[in-house]
């Protein structure tokens, strides 16, 4: 991040972003093989080609890793329990009463009338 003072309009500083530089090392034979990739892909630039295989390459990495797929099977199963949880733990019970406890200790506290 850039901070500039704004000479055109009188004064202020207002912040740029810059693009982040990324130096790799390539073996000449990887080298070798991006270069024709990017060309046969159609760019222009082998900065170009990478950092847009790059970005698919995270974005996909991302996904898998923020998505749950289910077979037909496993996902009716998991909409049937979703529909028709079973009884509640005593874990999960003490956790209810705690909250009623203390929404309860909430709306009598002084000040909270209408």
């Amino acid at each position: 991040m850039v901070a500039n003072a704004d000479t055109n309009t009188g004064g202020g500083i207002f912040v740029t972003q810059r693009d982040t530089e990324l130096l790799l090392k390539l073996s000449p034979e990887n080298e070798q093989l991006l270069r024709r990739a990017a060309a046969l892909a159609g760019f222009e630039s082998l900065c170009e080609f990478v950092q847009q295989a790059a970005v698919e390459k995270a974005m996909k990495i991302q996904e898998a890793a923020e998505t749950i797929t289910l077979d037909s099977e496993s996902f009716d199963e998991f909409i049937a329990d979703c529909e028709s949880p079973g009884h509640p733990n005593n874990a999960l019970e003490a956790a209810i009463q705690r909250r009623v406890t203390e929404k309860a200790k909430t709306a009598r506290a002084p000040g909270r009338g209408i």
